[in-house]
């Protein structure tokens, strides 16, 4: 099993708006590209899969400024990234995007050619989002490689003649590496005849890095030596070993030791990252500064959107005072918060993916703001995120955040899933409320769908962010008060991911269903794709 950091898959990445699927993790690929290649991208051709999501989305969802920026060698949280298209224009960069049919292996597939002065191919990657901001490097330049950002990788390409010699010198260098052989169906191109050669995939941390390098370098036969950076606030472990794999075992272990929910995610997130908690909890203090920045409305006098709703979030909160509303209680607060998040989002402003973009506001909304309203100290709201990031751990772990692979139930049922634990732990409640509580939640958005209207996590993601941050309280409340929802929640999370496979294409966030191909859903999407160029 992979198991997924809290900090950088789950209450993270802090990011530039409007997707962590089509815009953080095209970042995070272009500055791994970026950082295989070593020096300056001056051209590069992104291509899309035409089966997958990118060809509808990657206009409105960010996806072109993501990659652009990546290879410019910005991280997804760089102010300069909603600009990266204009800026590699202005600096004679060419970054071209196309589709073509690359074998439909991914829902979120691209393969990143890097090209030289004449227009060559020197450097191919295969690359897929996978959810949440997180991605893999699949394939390069005809060789298969895993690369998923969390720890810096060493690739060294080399003649059959002299396997021996790199062998020799690689196991001198105590290193852990890997032999690729190359794929007979590979489709990353480039000048490098592949079939007499093998790739060694080498963890950098086992290792000098930079002295091995030097030494593959001159050699001969070496063909190429590539150093891909990690770009995740906190380092991975190669061996994984938490003290539980499942919400099951984290429950026996958690009574065991009368532990809450937040130390529970501190021994995980110990034992599966090279972080101390010193480290853990600095990185928490980023993410909870982001969110709280991103609860302050867009100014609508600024034009921030680049959809077709105007922000709404300060109108809502100046008018719930001046009208007859049902008074809902702190709830009233989680309604203009969690809708400023995703309006922030949708303005390309820097926002948590907790756990995805499109799903950003809920767990900010009622984590942080009402731990906020209670006037809670900060120390105690980050043990509400932990929280959250524990239960959206077990779901990275056994299922997806990815609205491609299973719909809006992997990313606001998620979210909702993970604010509800965040809230009991805020009120105090047992490890055993926290997961019931996620459970109601999560069993809410069974078989949602993912339908952004234009392409742009817009309409009705917006919605969606504030009625989920109120059934994620409603939930808490319940877990609190004795409701038991009977089915575990492990279950519940296998449940999600069955039914997402079971949802034809066309409901998951390719704009080809629900309320895109209404008549009002496709005139609004001719107008954000006209807007958006």
């Amino acid at each position: 099993m992979e198991y997924k950091s809290i900090i950088n898959d789950v209450l993270g990445p802090v990011t530039t708006g409007p997707s962590s699927s089509h815009t953080a993790a095209p970042a995070r690929i272009g500055k791994a590209v970026s950082s295989l290649w070593g020096r300056d991208v001056l051209s590069a051709t992104v291509t899309f899969d035409q089966q997958g999501s990118y060809p509808g989305t990657h206009v409105g969802q960010g996806s072109d400024m993501g990659f652009t920026g990546g290879l410019m060698g910005y991280l997804p949280d760089d102010p300069r990234l909603k600009d990266s298209q204009a800026i590699a224009v202005s600096q004679g960069r060419s970054i071209r995007f196309e589709c073509a049919n690359l074998g439909a292996h991914h829902p979120n597939e691209a393969r990143l050619d890097v090209l030289d002065e004449h227009g060559n191919v020197t450097m191919s990657v295969l690359s897929f989002s996978t959810g949440g901001g997180s991605f893999l490097l699949v394939e390069m330049d005809g060789f298969p490689i895993r690369f998923d950002g969390q720890r810096p990788m060493l690739y060294c390409a080399c003649h059959l003649s002299v396997r021996k010699e790199a062998d020799r010198l690689l196991k001198a260098a105590n290193a852990h590496f890997v032999i690729r052989e190359p794929k007979p169906d590979s489709v990353t191109g480039h000048a490098l005849e592949s079939k007499k050669a093998v790739l060694y995939e080498i963890d950098a941390l086992s290792t000098d890095a930079a002295g091995l390098g030097a030494q593959l370098l001159r050699t001969d036969g070496i063909l190429f030596v590539r150093y891909a950076a990690t770009g995740a606030p906190l380092p991975m472990r190669r061996e994984k070993a938490p003290p539980f794999r499942n919400v099951a075992q984290a429950l026996g272990y958690g009574r065991q030791r009368e532990s809450n929910m937040a130390n529970l995610a501190m021994e995980y997130e110990l034992a599966v990252s090279l972080a101390s908690e010193a480290e853990i909890r600095s990185a928490l203090a980023h993410t909870l500064k982001a969110m709280r920045k991103s609860l302050v409305a867009p100014d609508v006098s600024k034009g921030e959107s680049r959809g077709v709703m105007q922000p709404s979030a300060r109108r809502m909160a100046q008018a719930s005072d001046k009208i007859p509303t049902i008074d809902i209680g702190l709830l009233s607060i989680c309604m203009p918060a969690a809708i400023a998040v995703v309006e922030n989002s949708c303005a390309h402003n820097v926002i948590a993916a907790a756990p995805t973009a499109g799903a950003s506001g809920v767990v900010p909304a009622t984590v942080v703001a009402l731990g906020d309203a209670l006037s809670m100290d900060d120390e105690k709201i980050m043990e509400g995120l932990l929280a959250a990031g524990l239960v959206g751990s077990f779901i990275a772990n056994s299922a997806t955040f990815g609205a491609e692979e299973a719909g809006c139930q992997a990313e606001i049922g998620a979210a909702a899933c993970m604010a509800a634990a965040g809230v009991v732990e805020l009120m105090g409640g047992s490890v055993e409320h926290g997961f019931r509580a996620s459970t109601i939640a999560m069993q809410s958005f069974l078989g949602l769908i993912c339908d952004p209207v234009g392409g742009i996590t817009e309409i009705p993601c917006i919605t969606r962010n504030a009625t989920a941050s109120a059934v994620a309280v409603m939930a808490a409340n319940m877990a609190l008060c004795g409701f038991d929802p009977m089915i575990p929640l492990d279950e519940t999370i296998e449940t999600m991911l069955r039914v997402g496979r079971q949802l034809p294409e066309e409901l998951r966030c390719t704009c080809k269903g629900g309320l895109c191909i209404t008549p009002t859903g496709a005139s609004l999407g001719e107008i954000i794709h006209a807007k958006n160029g």
